[in-house]
């Protein structure tokens, strides 16, 4: 057997030891969900969930990104993403109370883009 031949089998011999979800997974984008705290204030503990202070979910699924929060999901940019990972709090300004804007838009069903 030449050496070719020995490595094309053997790679498909490596991929049958795996197990199926593994192989299964292998062109799939990566997903990563990171889940946020957002609120008005640093409290320690913090207050209990109400329309300002709530639990919300940064999803990346390879290069797309999206913010879900109350049940509802919308489009994000990777720079909002990380901006709100890096201050959950809704302060003037911030990419947190612009993404809970456009959740609460996307609830009443008005276009985020007006």
């Amino acid at each position: 057997m030449n050496r070719r031949k020995f490595v094309g089998t053997s790679a498909s011999a490596g991929l049958l030891a795996l197990p199926s979800w593994v192989v299964a997974s292998v062109n799939e984008p990566s997903v990563k969900i990171t889940r946020i705290r957002i609120g008005l204030d640093r409290r320690n503990p913090p207050p209990p969930d109400d329309e300002n202070n709530y639990w919300s979910e940064a999803i990346q699924v390879g290069d797309l990104c999206f913010y879900r929060a109350k049940g509802t999901t919308v489009a994000a940019s990777r720079r909002e993403i990380a901006a709100v990972i890096g201050n959950p709090y809704l302060y003037y300004f911030t990419t947190a109370l612009r993404l809970h804007m456009r959740i609460k838009w996307a609830k009443l069903g008005i276009p985020s883009d007006i």
